[in-house]
């Protein structure tokens, strides 16, 4: 599964956790298990976890270092833009960008 492959599949999770609760319930509590029932096989060394925000917890991922450059956008974003939420999957990184305030 290539990058662009599992960014949608894992936008697809997240609006399926939004709507049906059972679903959302095992992906927080078991997500390796919800991750194959949806298809989605991480390579063997990889772990994926997932968190909720809530009203009063805000969750931050923060990427591993990288000697890659920031494009324009995405230092626009860091400096003063709407904010940057990522998901960091070892070299692969899913921007999106709710609306938080």
């Amino acid at each position: 599964m290539d990058k662009e492959e599992l960014g949608k599949k894992l936008g697809q999770m997240i609006a399926k956790a939004w709507t049906d609760d059972a679903f959302k319930q095992k992906l927080l509590a078991d997500t390796g298990t919800a991750l194959k029932e949806e298809g989605v096989e991480l390579p063997g060394n990889l772990e994926l976890r997932v968190m909720q925000n809530t009203e009063n917890l805000l969750f931050i991922g923060l990427p591993t270092s990288s000697s890659q450059q920031l494009t324009e956008a995405e230092l626009g974003d860091v400096a003063g833009g709407e904010p940057a939420h990522s998901i960091t999957i070892t070299k692969f990184d899913l921007f999106w960008k709710p609306r938080l305030f």
